[in-house]
């Protein structure tokens, strides 16, 4: 008899830890070019794209609204845009932390999508689930890919 994992359902939210990291990186890459011995409209130009970058870091910062994990590799996804997608998880692309995990996913249609969740993304006893399903099923989920090894 096959054991039936329980059905993993995360619904994240935004991060300080990871709004906080991208306005401290995208902020020293706006002084940088003043700080340098570019001219004036070069370092115009250049905080400008920093700060363009940095507006759509923040816009797509969390690219789902739910993700369910049932059993083996196949994910229900409900996407920013309310979009439902089906997709499998690409063990050998995806990371796990103590404070981080990358989810990278191949969605049905061919397309990859990467899930960052810092800890204060997900209630503390959801990330740990995650963390601990991740360790122990995904190995075997790896092995029986076709590009797992």
């Amino acid at each position: 008899m096959q054991k039936h994992s329980p059905i993993l359902l995360l619904r994240p939210h935004r991060s300080f830890a990871l709004v906080a990291g991208i306005l401290l990186i995208h902020g020293l890459g706006c002084v940088a070019p003043w700080l340098s011995a570019l001219p004036s409209p070069v370092a115009l130009g250049l905080s400008l794209s920093v700060l363009v970058s940095t507006a759509l870091a923040l816009r797509g910062i969390l690219p789902v609204r739910e993700l369910q994990w049932g059993d083996g590799a196949t994910w229900h996804l409900i996407l920013a845009n309310g979009q439902v997608r089906r997709a499998l998880l690409d063990v050998q692309a995806s990371r796990s932390l103590p404070w981080w995990v990358s989810l990278a996913f191949r969605l049905e249609n061919g397309e990859r999508l990467h899930v960052p969740l810092p800890r204060d993304a997900l209630p503390p006893d959801d990330f740990r689930r995650l963390r601990v399903r991740l360790r122990v099923e995904a190995g075997a989920l790896a092995g029986s890919s076709p590009g797992g090894r």
